[in-house]
Parts: C-alpha cells; structure tokens; sequence
C-alpha cells in the first residue's frame, strides 16, 4: 500500500471493520492496537 486513500479502498472493498497497527517503537517494544476503519 502505498497512500491512506488505497488503503482505505481496500479495507472498504474486503468489508474490514477493524484496522489492525502494528510497530516497532524506539525502544524496541512491539507495539499494537486495533481501530475502527471507520475512524
């Protein structure tokens, strides 16, 4: 994925309801939470 928009067309186009995020911080902890796509 390559912009917010494409991404938000494919969540849409697959009936996502959730959006999962999922990242490495500075520190080296994975980080991780789940928002609405709707959001």
């Amino acid at each position: 994925m390559s912009t917010p928009k494409s991404v938000m067309e494919l969540a849409k186009k697959a009936g996502a309801k959730m959006a999962d995020i999922k990242f490495v911080d500075t520190f080296g902890t994975w980080q991780h939470f789940s928002v609405p796509v709707a959001e």
